[in-house]
Parts: C-alpha cells; structure tokens; sequence
C-alpha cells in the first residue's frame, strides 16, 4: 500500500532521477495510495488523529486545487487524477461542501469523472441533506457499475431521506436478496460469513422504521439480533427502534451492552444522549456526548446528539390556548378562552429549572363576563424516572388570593408511569362558580400504561372541594390504538369515558348530581410534508359518544375538529386549529365553535 509514497519520496530526494511527467505520475500514485490507508485509519481509529494520513494527501494537493478552481488552464493526466483522488479525501475528512465543489468545478472544465469520484461525492450530497441530488449521481454510478454495493446501499438512504419509502423497501430488499450469506461456499476452508450480508440485512430491517411501520421493523431486526448477537450495527438497530417505540430505558440497555464490548465506541455512548434525556439522567448524558465528540466529532450520529443537548440546555416557552363560541344554555358561556403560558429557564445545576405560570381564563354569560387570571412561580425539579414541581401563585384582582399547586409524574418502566396533581386554589373549579364567588381546592390522581406508540391506556380519579360546601368527584378511563400506519397516513383512535358525582343537589352553576360520558374519537393524520427534522402535519378529528346526565336522560355529542402541526425545526412545535362540537346540557342541545392553539419553543 505504501510503495507509491516509498517511490515518491525517493524520487523526489534525487530531483534528477525522474522526468516531470514521470514524476507526477508518481505523485498521483502515491496521493491515492495514502488516500486508501487514510481511509483505512480513519475506520479504525478514534479522533483527529485517525485523519493524518488524508490530512496529508490533502496538504498535497492543496496547492492544486486552488489553481483549478480559479484557472481555466487545461489540467494534465496526472493532475485530473490528483483532483479526483481529492475528491474521494475530501469526503473521507468530512470536508464534504469542499467534495461537491470540486467535482462540480471538474465537470465544468470537462473532466469526465469516474464511478469512484461520483461515487465519494454522493456521499458527501447526503451528509449536506442533499439526497435527491446524491440519488441522481448513485443512479449514475450504478449504470456504469450495476453490482457496485456502496452505490445500492448509498441509493437507498437517499430515496429514504427523500422520503421516498416504497422505493426505497424495494431496493433494499433486492439488494439483500442477491448478497451471498457466506464467502467462497463451494471451497472447503476458506468459506466464512459474508460482512455485505449483515450490512445489507441491517439496512433492510430497518428500513420499515424508516416508514413508522415500527412493529414489522422491531420483529425483522429482533430476528436478526438472535441470528447474531455480537452485531453491533444490529444492536444500534435495536436501540434505535426502541426509542421510536417510547421505550429509552431498553434503548439505553442495548447501547450499553455494544459499550461492553467496545468501550471506546463513542458513536455508541452519543446514541445514549436521546434515550437519557428521556430519563432525566443529564450528567449521563453530558458524559456521553463528550465522549462522542472526542471520538468522532463529524458523525451525524454525533452531530444529532449534541443538537439534542444544546435544544435541552434552551430556555422553553409553553403556551397553550382554546377559544370558543357557544349557543344555548352552555356552562362555558356564550364566548370563552382559556391559555396557560409557561415560561421555563435553561436547567440549572442539570436537575432544576424555574418557571413562570399565568393561567387567563374569560367567559360571558347572561349574568354577564367573569375572568379569573392567575399568577405563580415555581421550579421543577428532574432526576431519574422522576418530575416533581412546586408553585407559588396569587390572583390578579378578584382572582383569589395566594395559593400553592404542586405536580409530580414517575416513571416505572418504559410503560407504566404515575402522575398526580394538587391545587390549594384550582384553575378547574367552573368560571359559572368563580360568577358566584365560588373558589375550591383540587387534587387528581393518573396512571397510564404505554405499550409502545400505537397503543396505551390510562385511567384517572379526580376532586374538587369547592368552598360553597360541594364535593365533586370523577373518574376517568382512556384506550389508544392506532389504526393505520405508514410514511404519510396514520389512523388512530380514542376511547374515553368520564364519569362524575356531585355532593350538593342546587348550585349557581352546571352540576349534575351524577353523569357519564362515553366517546369515541377517529384521527386521521395526514403527513404533508418533511425534510429531516422538518414537517407540516394536518388532522382531522371526528368525535361521536353520548353525555348522560341523571334526571335527564341520555343525549348524543359529536366534535369535528381540523389542525395544522407544524415541527419547524427541535427548538419550535407549533399547532393551531379549529372544530365544532354539539352536546346536551340540562336536556338542551348547545353548539360550540372553537380554535385552539399550542406553542412549544425552544430559545
């Protein structure tokens, strides 16, 4: 492998020994020779330092590529091959906007780039996030090489991040079929396993997840981690359908096992940034990604991890808001809002943050408008499988006095979590009791069981105390399932039933002595539009169910409702739509008209 640089030093230590054309054509040798063990050092080893051999392949040509690009002086064998090889360095040491410009500047001057160069700058197009450009030059390269297994594999991760799932299942899928399971099969001896085998069955089994068809994903990669444990790729596959399925904790533990085995795999410790997010362990993760970043600080794998840690760093402002219209005798009034608006600082000390609370809330009635607007501060504290948060808050004009509000959710497993309320001054006693001066305490209990993202369950108990002497008590019962699944359209639905009880029989606002609200909702979600991290979203939502009311019978509901999701990038969600829901109250038919509005920035 050596031998080209070997001959170019010594030709070069005796200036007279060689011709110039002779001598450049060594040069060229010994460029690409140190290109290819550049390449192999870089696979092997960890940090800057595995780049020194194309660091100076690169230092070799420097001087060239400065002059094509600005020179319009034809370019000799030798150095069309020099620039090429540079191609292939440049994509190699991640210099990939560097690898796109000189091919482009190659094709401009009328070189005819081989497979190879092509090839490299493909590669670097869809490190930029440039795959339909990349999958044009893969296609290329394949027509020239049709059994060229880089390109095939290249192509498929471009259609994927096209997002162009079907032909991208289809590739794959050929391509794993045609790869040997074994080396040399027919020679006794020499017969081992086939290392484009395992790559090409990773990517095919992966290749569902890519399309949110995660259970046929986890099922094919679960089968190929039995077929072969110590499989690295495949375990990194696992982990990372574990956490598109909701579950960080097995994630995390498959992570693990691959640093057992290499524990200088800092690739591996930078996936564990998400998953121990999502536990709350934040010095882990800290440690994870630097160890990431002193390994291979170009990955993207790398480069996703430590975006991840600089959005949670971020202060977050959460707002959420409803507005609405009604007819009839609706306890909600005739106009209403209600908005939440928390406003979080960066984490302190990893574990804490503090935040700032308003609650607005408005309606009219015939008696005439009330608001209630309250005010508090507070901080959260986070640690492993556990949020725990304690407010302070007071009300703004006859929004009642001071008040504490405290939270808390734990986690048991990836599935089972726990989560309870308490409010000295609660925001959910009706703005009809707040017109007759009616204020009470609330507490709330929730237990929800997550299978994994398509199906989960909850149930809840609820209590307000209100100061007029009524008891109110609920219930609650909840059931997800989704439907339908795919890149673009997914169906879930919704079971919920509530049920409450109330203690006194005559107040100056809606309360039933007891009632029960059974309701199934359809949500259909149509992906409009992706790129990476990027998406539009729409939904539509149909609710049919039926509101029981004790001493006046039964009476059907139903809810349409239409949304925009927008995901602008890991630092802004935003949502907004707007619906109409009809119901009985009292026996009386009452329409509502709304629009909601959530806010979920990062900054």
């Amino acid at each position: 492998m050596q031998s080209p640089v070997i001959a170019y030093e010594l030709a070069t230590a005796d200036p007279g020994a060689l011709g110039a054309a002779e001598l450049a054509a060594l040069h060229a040798d010994a460029t690409a020779a140190r290109i290819r063990w550049g390449a192999i050092r870089a696979t092997r080893g960890r940090g800057p330092e595995r780049f020194a051999e194309t660091d100076a392949a690169l230092a070799s040509t420097d001087a060239l590529a400065a002059r094509a690009h600005t020179e319009e002086t034809p370019l000799s064998g030798p150095e069309r091959t020099l620039l090429l090889d540079r191609i292939v360095a440049l994509q190699g040491r991640y210099r990939m906007a560097e690898a796109v410009a000189l091919h482009d500047r190659l094709r401009q001057l009328g070189v005819d780039t081989p497979a190879y160069a092509r090839l490299a700058t493909a590669e670097a197009l869809l490190y930029l996030e440039r795959p339909e450009a990349a999958g044009e030059l893969y296609r290329g390269v394949l027509i020239d090489q049709p059994e060229n297994f880089a390109a095939e594999l290249g192509w498929f991760y471009a259609l994927v991040e096209s997002e162009r799932h079907a032909e991208a299942a289809d590739r794959i899928g050929r391509l794993a079929a045609r790869t040997p399971r074994l080396l040399f099969a027919d020679v006794p001896g020499m017969t081992r396993p086939n290392p484009r085998y395992q790559t090409a069955t990773a990517a095919r089994s992966m290749a569902p997840a890519y399309a949110d068809r995660l259970d046929r994903a986890e099922a094919e990669v679960s089968a190929l981690v039995l077929e072969a444990p110590f499989s690295m790729p495949l375990r990194e596959n696992a982990a990372a359908v574990s956490s598109l399925r909701g579950r960080p904790r097995r994630a995390d533990e498959e992570l693990r096992w691959i640093l057992a085995v290499e524990q200088d795999n800092g690739i591996a410790d930078a996936q564990r940034v998400s998953p121990l997010l999502e536990m709350h362990e934040f010095r882990a993760a800290e440690h994870a990604l630097e160890h990431g970043l002193r390994a291979a600080p170009e990955d993207k794998r790398v480069q996703l991890a430590l975006d991840r840690w600089q959005v949670h760093n971020l202060r977050q402002l959460y707002v959420d808001a409803a507005f609405g219209r009604s007819s009839g005798g609706a306890p909600t009034g005739t106009r209403d809002y209600a908005m939440d608006a928390l406003a979080y600082s960066a984490p302190i000390a990893y574990d804490w943050r503090a935040f700032a609370h308003a609650h607005l809330a408005s309606a009219t009635f015939d008696t005439g408008p009330v608001d209630w607007r309250r005010f508090g501060a507070g901080v959260e504290h986070r640690r492993r499988d556990l949020v725990l948060t304690a407010e302070v808050n007071a009300g703004a004009g006859a929004s009642g006095g001071a008040a504490v509000a405290l939270g808390g959710r734990w986690w048991a497993n990836d599935s089972l979590s726990v989560s309870g309320t308490l409010q000295t001054q609660s925001n959910s006693i009706p703005l009809q009791a707040r017109r007759a001066g009616i204020g009470g305490r609330g507490v709330d209990l929730a237990i929800a069981y997550r299978v994994h993202e398509s199906r989960a369950f909850g149930a809840g108990l609820r209590a307000l105390d209100f100061s007029d002497g009524n008891v109110r008590t609920g219930a609650s019962a909840s059931w997800f399932e989704r439907l339908v699944t795919g890149p673009v359209y997914k169906l879930d639905v919704e079971f919920h039933a509530d049920a409450s009880s109330n203690s006194l029989a005559d107040a100056p606002y809606f309360n039933p002595r007891r009632d029960f609200t059974p309701s199934l909702t359809l949500v259909n979600d149509w992906l409009t539009w992706r790129r990476y991290a990027r998406s539009f979203r729409q939904r539509l939502s149909a609710t049919a169910g039926s509101y029981h009311q004790s001493g006046f019978g039964a009476g059907g509901l139903w809810a349409l409702q239409y949304e925009h999701v927008w995901e602008v990038d890991r630092r802004l969600y935003l949502r907004y739509g707007i619906g109409r829901s009809v119901r009985p109250y009292d026996g009386e038919r009452t329409t509502r008209d709304f629009a909601l509005l959530t806010i979920d920035w990062r900054y």
